[in-house]
């Protein structure tokens, strides 16, 4: 998130220095001229040293907290952090992964985006799931700020931690699901805030949004804090989106889980009954997702990506899915499209294929 945004306003400052060199040249104003190239030359030089010094500072930060952001994973929770797509190893790699439990089935994938390969960036989405043995699906779905240098840091610890908070509640939440999902990101926050005190930064820092499903028996429910699209379908209905994605005030802005009025403006949604397929993705795909006139999810898209996760019955054939899954959203055909980093996570409930 946020590569879009840099290149606009580098362009906008670029057609500014422009417009301030035709007049000079047109008035013949050489001391002007000789001015605006020192200027322009010191300000590239001092954004590509900070940059530079930002990434070297990140890196050695972030080797010191491997073994603390570390996956403890066991029985049928898993979070895709194990192998980190960057983009010095593989500049589309991607992570995948399927799992099959009680009452519920999913594949989910990510992949680093065009844009921070190009700029030597790791990938700032992180999704984490888990199929508890009482029959509920938790995802939670995080995609980092690119304007905050641990943002990656940020997004994973995120969605850890929200689906450590939901797991808890799966044993004795059997109504309303809105506090449990409040009292998640409460947590999730004060994870981040946590962090960026032991890291000696302030948490915008460390700013992602993050988006949660809460599904089992006798209910589901959402929260969302910023972009991003989380789209669910009930027998016989169309595809919901149930909040449509937070893009601010200003284009290419939106709401961060580290703003301080995070927790008031978080949007939260719950229901008796629990839908049979759910989607959740981050802000990269809302272009094909979504139908931006009429403020809906396109259904079309959905079917399409849904049809093989129905068609997979054994787990070779749910994991040969998400590797594919993986490629799509790493391949050329998508990178084209957007340079932002790629998530997807698809969910179907036991018996609905």
């Amino acid at each position: 998130m946020g590569y879009a945004l840099m290149t606009a306003t580098w362009e906008r400052a670029r057609s500014l220095v422009m417009m301030i060199w035709e007049w000079a040249n047109l008035n013949e104003n050489y001391i002007w001229l000789a001015l605006i190239v020192g200027a322009y030359a010191f300000v590239l030089l001092g954004i590509i040293g900070h940059q530079l010094e930002s990434r070297r500072f990140a890196r050695e930060l972030r080797k010191s907290s491997d073994e603390d952001l570390g996956h403890k994973g066991g029985g049928l929770a898993h979070t895709a952090g194990e192998h980190e797509p960057t983009a010095g190893q593989d500049s589309r790699r991607s992570v995948s992964e399927s799992k099959v439990g009680s009452g519920w089935r999913y594949v989910a994938s990510r992949a680093i985006g065009a844009g921070h390969v190009k700029q030597d960036i790791a990938c700032q989405d992180f999704y984490s799931c888990e199929i508890n043995d009482s029959g509920w699906l938790i995802v939670a779905v995080a995609d980092g700020a690119g304007s905050a240098a641990f943002s990656d840091i940020g997004a994973r610890l995120a969605a850890e931690t929200a689906v450590s908070s939901l797991s808890e509640s799966g044993a004795k939440v059997r109504e309303d699901l809105a506090p449990a999902l409040r009292e998640a990101c409460q947590r999730s926050r004060d994870r981040v805030f946590r962090e960026a005190s032991s890291m000696e930064v302030e948490p915008r820092q460390l700013a992602c949004t993050l988006l949660l499903f809460f599904g089992g028996p006798g209910g589901s429910g959402v929260a969302h804090i910023g972009d991003g699209v989380l789209v669910s379908r009930h027998a016989g209905m169309d595809w919901d989106c149930r909040f449509w994605p937070d893009h601010g005030e200003y284009v290419n802005t939106t709401r961060f889980l580290t703003d301080d009025d995070a927790l008031d403006v978080v949007r939260v949604s719950s229901s008796s009954e629990t839908p049979f397929e759910v989607a959740v993705m981050t802000d990269g795909l809302e272009y094909l997702a979504l139908d931006f006139k009429s403020k809906s999810a396109f259904g079309p898209f959905f079917e399409g990506v849904m049809a093989p996760v129905k068609a997979a019955h054994t787990p070779e054939e749910q994991q040969q899915v998400a590797a594919e899954l993986g490629k799509w959203l790493g391949s050329k055909t998508l990178s084209d499209r957007s340079e932002d980093d790629l998530t997807l996570v698809l969910a179907i409930a036991d018996g609905e294929a």
